[in-house]
């Protein structure tokens, strides 16, 4: 719930959610935690009070998910600066990822010329990225 909350910007419902018990340092199915997916969508007051409320919370990968996230970038970016996420931090991804990834890198490079090999290129150069090459 207090991902959802972060999702849709709602620093309010999220600060009742964390005062009320729910973990914000708990990990996704896929090793992120609350920080990423509220950078990925832009939500610049909820990552604000998420970094009020738990000042411990790890905001690694934080710029990477706002730059390729699905959201206003130059709304958190600042706020991710400011909270001190690195622009030279490398994206790493959990070990039971990378199976998965090369999959799906080799698959892209079956797909036709022009988007397939813009995708493969991708996705075999995105682990080990700094934001900026993103």
């Amino acid at each position: 719930p207090v991902t959802r909350a972060g999702i849709g910007n709602n620093a309010e419902g999220m600060q009742m959610l964390i005062q009320a018990g729910c973990n914000p340092h708990m990990l996704d199915g896929f090793g992120n935690n609350l920080a990423r997916p509220i950078s990925a969508w832009g939500s610049s007051d909820a990552f604000r009070a998420v970094v009020a409320l738990v000042p411990d919370i790890n905001i690694a990968g934080g710029l990477h998910f706002a730059v390729l996230g699905e959201g206003a970038p130059q709304a958190i970016i600042p706020d991710l600066l400011i909270a001190g996420a690195s622009i030279n931090e490398q994206l790493k991804f959990p070990r039971k990822l990378r199976l998965q990834f090369w999959l799906l890198a080799n698959l892209a490079r079956c797909l036709d010329a022009r988007h397939g090999s813009y995708l493969y290129f991708f996705l075999t150069n995105l682990s080990g990225s700094t934001p900026l090459i993103c």
